[in-house]
């Protein structure tokens, strides 16, 4: 049996990294009571540290799609924690950060 293909061969992705006008100081205390909180993501656990934009950074993607599935953060009793994933504008706007890498701007 011999297979051939139309086109290229050349299925290198894409490397181009989303934009975002979105400044880690408009999303910073809006991570601090949603997501850098005592036994979560503060620096204290064994879970990434989103204290700092450079923590954010080295976990951007993981918590970007994370954030789109729902699965974080998690619902609970946090009121801060249960108005951000009731809040679909602030979701979005933390979402375009971390989709662009978290960028120190």
């Amino acid at each position: 049996i011999i297979l051939s293909s139309c086109g290229s061969d050349d299925v290198t992705p894409s490397t181009t990294k989303k934009t975002t006008t979105v400044k880690y100081e408009e999303i910073s205390s809006l991570v601090s009571v949603s997501c850098a909180t005592s036994g979560c993501h503060d620096g204290s656990s064994l879970q990434a540290d989103f204290s700092n934009r450079e923590g954010l950074a080295s976990e951007a993607t993981l918590a970007a799609s994370r954030i789109k599935e729902g699965t974080m953060p998690p619902i609970g009793e946090d009121s801060q924690i249960t108005a951000l994933n009731a809040n679909q504008e602030l979701k979005s706007m933390l979402i375009d950060y971390l989709e662009a890498g978290a960028p120190d701007q």
